[in-house]
């Protein structure tokens, strides 16, 4: 059960960074293509991508402990839970260590 927790955990973590590279090349696509848009709109586009960003990357965090702690399953799912916080850590310092080295 342990291996399986930290493999979802894993899982989790690589979708959420999987989406976050995924909005990145849309926008940095976007970015190079585009005209001269009304400022409002632009600013309008990025704040409902990022609430729009904020329930996926919610989901892929905490959806399943979430399930999982409503179903009796609370020390799994916190654990669940640590192990994707935990990767989401380390890939993010891994990213930080690629971006500036």
């Amino acid at each position: 059960m342990e291996s399986s927790l930290i493999l979802a955990g894993l899982r989790n973590a690589a979708g959420a960074a999987l989406y976050v590279a995924l909005v990145v090349t849309v926008m940095q696509a976007i970015g190079r293509s585009a005209s001269q848009a009304e400022a409002w709109l632009q600013i309008s586009a990025f704040l409902m991508l990022f609430v729009l960003s904020a329930l996926v990357e919610a989901l892929f965090v905490l959806g399943q402990p979430v399930w999982m702690f409503l179903h009796g399953q609370r020390a799994e799912a916190l654990k669940l839970l640590g192990y994707t916080v935990g990767a989401l850590i380390v890939a993010t310092g891994l990213a930080i260590l690629v971006a500036f080295m």
